[in-house]
This record gives structure tokens, C-alpha cells and sequence, in this order.
């Protein structure tokens, strides 16, 4: 009855926009007002009906400006997001496998363009879940490693998921076990990794709660308990667009699985204002024994 209560899933966590939609509904409807009766009657009537063409006008940019205002106070320049990335090391290709699902709220976007490190298959599984997102019969462009058009909108929730190959040395070699004691890990990871399982290929289990490149580490026995559980935490926090995914990459002999601690970028779309925070990393793969 006293165990701590399990970390919120990826869902539970996803960011959403101010629930103020009645603001601009009232501002649709003053402003439907000033332009229809209201100008008709009070401001141009009679002898001064010419003047419909400027105050309507006039009227409609500041009906613009409170729009905007509007938007800039709910939600900022920018946005904020969270993101749920899988390193998938391959050490014997000598390449990664970068797959990871993030969600935003954004406010007012002052560009919608950007960069990232490395040619990405991109998806907007907002859109493609919810017909009522815009960017279902939007406009999505890719040039090499440049995207722009609909990927990111003003004011808009959004789920956007990502895959990319990029070339890596970085392994993981584990030295074997010696009169007794348990095999040494080392490190070629760019980074801090904690939380890690690895499954020897003879089907033993060890742990470690740290480990950084270049310190070789000696492991600790673990049991087929504590490998199940803390994997199975890594699949239930997870969006439920990697469920298959990570069905498909479940350890076996000879893998290791860690969460990564790194803040890196690497399939954030980096735009004025728009703050990304790790919800999670999984890092995973062979181990070279």
C-alpha cells in the first residue's frame, strides 16, 4: 500500500492548448456586431455611409490584432513539447536506428520551416488520426534534410513521428566473467546511460546503474524479475504508436536495453521559442561479447 505510484505514460504527459475558445468566439461576435448593425446604425448612417470604407476595414485588423493577442498571452511565442526516442544500436553495421514520437502545443510560430541533422522519415500522426487536424489536407515538403509547410502550425496540438539510419561506432563490449566475478561493460556511447539490463548470450542477467564512454564498468547480477519489469516499464510508458515497434526489438541473449540521459537534439524540430523535454530515452542493442 505504500509503493510509490508508476510514472504517468507518454499520453497522460502529451501538452495541450488553453481551453479558451470562447475568447475568440466573443471577439468573432463583437466583431460581426461593430461591422453589421452597429456601423449601419451608430457610425455610418445616413450621410456618413462612405465611411463603411474605412471603418470596416479598420475594424477587421483590430478584430486581427485581438486574435493575435490572444494567442500570444494563452500560449507564447513558440511551444513546448516532450519526446519519446529509441536508439537502436546495430554494431555490426556500424549504424543507429533513430525512431522517436513527440508531441507539442505550439503558440505563434514566427517560421514553420526547419533543420534537422539528418534526412527523416517524418509523419504527422496527428493529422492522420484526427480528420479535423488541418494538416491532413495540408502541405508537407521535404528537401534533403529541410522540411517545411505543414509539419508545425500556430496554435496547434500536433504528434509528429520520426525514423532515421545514422552511421555510429558506438557499441557496447562486455569482457566475460572471471574467476567468479561478473563481466566488465565497456562504453562507446556518446553519453551517460543509467538503468541498464543486459542479457548475455547464456542467458544470465546483469545491471548497472551508470555508465559513461570510456570508464570500463563491472556489472551485477540481476534477475529475470528486475530485466521483465523494467523493460515492461519502458513499454508501458510508451506511445502507443511504438507498441509494435517495441514488440519488435524485445531483448534477447546478447542485448542490452538503458535510458539514455542525454538532451540532445536529434528529430526535435528546433524553432524560435519551442522547448523540447526528454520524457524518455531508450537506448538498446547487440552487445559485442
Amino acid at each position: 500500500s505504500n509503493a510509490p505510484p508508476a510514472p504517468p505514460s507518454f499520453e497522460e504527459q502529451m501538452p495541450h492548448l488553453s481551453n479558451r475558445y470562447f475568447v475568440v468566439a466573443m471577439v468573432i461576435i463583437c466583431v460581426g456586431l461593430l461591422v453589421g448593425p452597429i456601423s449601419l446604425c451608430v457610425f455610418c448612417g445616413g450621410s456618413r455611409r462612405p465611411h463603411l470604407l474605412w471603418v470596416t476595414p479598420l475594424l477587421a485588423i483590430l478584430a486581427s490584432a485581438a486574435i493575435l493577442g490572444f494567442i500570444l498571452l494563452a500560449e507564447g511565442i513558440g511551444g513546448r513539447g516532450i519526446y519519446y526516442r529509441i536508439t537502436q544500436l546495430n554494431p555490426d553495421g556500424k549504424f543507429a536506428v533513430e525512431t522517436e514520437v513527440e508531441s507539442s502545443v505550439t503558440g505563434m510560430l514566427t517560421r514553420r520551416d526547419f533543420q534537422l541533422s539528418e534526412p527523416t522519415w517524418l509523419l504527422d500522426s496527428s493529422a492522420a488520426m484526427d480528420e479535423n487536424q488541418v494538416g491532413l489536407h495540408g502541405n508537407y515538403a521535404q528537401a534533403g534534410t529541410h522540411y517545411s509547410g505543414d509539419w508545425l502550425a500556430s496554435r496547434r496540438e500536433q504528434t509528429l513521428f520520426g525514423r532515421t539510419v545514422a552511421p555510429t561506432r558506438a557499441a557496447l563490449r562486455a569482457d566475460p566473467a572471471v574467476d567468479g566475478k561478473p563481466p566488465v561493460l565497456h562504453s562507446d556511447f556518446n553519453g551517460l546511460m543509467v538503468d541498464l539490463y543486459y542479457m548475455d548470450r547464456d542467458g544470465h542477467y546483469w545491471k548497472i546503474d551508470r555508465i559513461t564512454d570510456g570508464q570500463p564498468t563491472r556489472l551485477q547480477p540481476a534477475t529475470a524479475e528486475e530485466f521483465k519489469a523494467a523493460w515492461a516499464e519502458n513499454v508501458r510508458t510508451a506511445p502507443n504508436t511504438l507498441d509494435e515497434y517495441l514488440g519488435k526489438i524485445k531483448p534477447r541473449p546478447g542485448t542490452f536495453f538503458a535510458l539514455g540521459s542525454g538532451d540532445a537534439s536529434v528529430l526535435e524540430p528546433q524553432l524560435t521559442g519551442l522547448r523540447w523535454n526528454r520524457f524518455r530515452h531508450i537506448i538498446t542493442g547487440a552487445v559485442i561479447e
